[in-house]
């Protein structure tokens, strides 16, 4: 991601400036002052997404799971699936509310599992 410039605010007026540590985007001190910290701050981006992607790899590998838990089990998903293929079997509604999820639930299921 390249380093946001000065002169985007600058061109329609905008400046910089901080009385207390003496930072002024209209000089090139301050611009300098600008890219530097700006640079820094996509530095710490960078790294704490890699050390991120790194141990969310880590986990993974030791088994860890991500993301929300699954409302129906496999089990309950076999139960569903041969409910429907039964002859003047439930309908996806009656199953869906026997296992107390939504309709959209259930048909997600059964295309997954």
């Amino acid at each position: 991601m390249p380093l946001p410039s000065c002169n985007i605010g600058a061109k329609d007026g905008v400046t910089f400036r901080s009385l207390i540590q003496n930072i002024d985007t209209r000089t090139p001190e301050g611009r300098r002052w600008y890219i530097h910290a700006a640079s820094d701050a996509e530095y710490e981006r960078a790294v704490i997404s890699r050390r991120t992607r790194e141990q969310m790899a880590a986990a993974k590998r030791r088994g860890k799971k991500f993301g929300r838990p699954r409302k129906l089990s496999k089990a309950q998903v076999s139960w569903a699936r041969k409910m429907l293929q039964r002859k003047n079997s439930k309908t996806k509604m009656q199953i869906a509310q026997e296992l107390k999820v939504c309709v959209r639930t259930l048909t997600r299921a059964l295309a997954c599992i």
